[in-house]
């Protein structure tokens, strides 16, 4: 789904290691500085997304609490190093 510019995955539901497979996907195919908007639930991927776009050329922008779950908000860096 896309929402003023912003990709959306809803990626609830899923288990460690899947939203991080889905969210290196997802960043493949989009072009630098554009955003990407995940929604999670699982305490494992709560951890590792964020450790995971620490090594990146990804940014994590926000890291908020939603009604479904986690709601991150991701700017793509460009560069697929580190996919």
């Amino acid at each position: 789904m896309t929402v003023s510019g912003t990709i959306e995955l809803d990626l609830c539901g899923l288990r460690c290691p899947l939203p991080l497979l889905k969210i290196k996907q997802a960043l493949r195919g989009l072009q630098q500085d554009k955003l990407l908007r995940v929604w999670l639930d699982d305490e494992g991927s709560l951890k590792d997304v964020p450790l995971w776009l620490a090594t990146s050329t990804h940014q994590l922008v926000t890291n908020e609490q939603a009604d479904k779950g986690v709601c991150l908000l991701i700017r793509c860096g460009g560069s697929h190093q580190g996919l």
